[in-house]
């Protein structure tokens, strides 16, 4: 008769321990996934993706009412695009990686995650809205932005990648990120990419997760 086999409580405590922390890893960015289609898709999200703020003192000068930065287009003005959203999650370790986000609305948004720009893995989601405004007598378009885990910090910058054609039909200009201060609830201007004629991509760097939008 053969021996029965030897069992080791300490071997199978472990890869029960392992198992418990990989389903409580899967929950905590189910949970997190499903708090960013709630800011995206549902109207009580709606006040948490273009807020008001008062502007007293220095704040006129240091950012911006969401109201002055993108105005409301009028009803049934040319050139309307009904508003729409995409949401994507993926797991990132030391390695780094790439995310992309298409919808019916936008052609391609590109997040990279540069090599060693985070010390642990991670599991990363991107949340887009694209939406109207009426700035200069025209209609134009924007990039509403959330990111999740919330304040995150990278040891090297992300990268945003936008299609120029997707929010700005002119080829020159101005196209901005604008950081959401939490403190103040304003917009202030992170970073600025001149476009030109030939330039069909738009870069930007984000070294920390936050609310953030893209336009003119």
């Amino acid at each position: 008769m053969r021996d029965m086999p030897f069992f080791r409580p300490e071997k199978e405590e472990a890869v029960e321990q392992k198992s418990l922390s990989a389903r409580a890893r899967w929950c905590m960015g189910l949970a997190t996934v499903l708090a960013l289609i709630g800011i995206l898709f549902f109207p009580s999200g709606c006040s948490k993706l273009l807020p008001t703020a008062p502007v007293t003192g220095e704040d006129q000068v240091q950012g911006y009412r969401a109201e002055d930065l993108w105005p409301k287009p009028p009803a049934q003005l040319a050139g309307w695009q009904e508003p729409c959203s995409a949401l994507d999650s993926m797991w990132f370790d030391k390695k780094g990686g790439k995310l992309k986000l298409e919808a019916d609305c936008f052609k391609k948004l590109e997040f990279k995650v540069k090599k060693d720009a985070v010390s642990q893995g991670v599991l990363i989601t991107v949340g887009v809205n694209l939406f109207n405004y009426y700035r200069d007598g025209e209609m134009q378009k924007g990039f509403m932005l959330e990111f999740a885990p919330d304040g995150l910090v990278f040891g090297k910058p992300a990268e945003l990648k936008v299609e120029v054609r997707d929010l700005d039909k002119e080829d020159s200009g101005v196209l901005r990120l604008y950081w959401n201060n939490p403190s103040t609830g304003l917009w202030e201007v992170e970073e600025e990419v001149v476009i030109t004629g030939n330039k069909k991509k738009a870069e930007f760097d984000i070294y920390h997760f936050s609310r953030y939008a893209i336009s003119r």
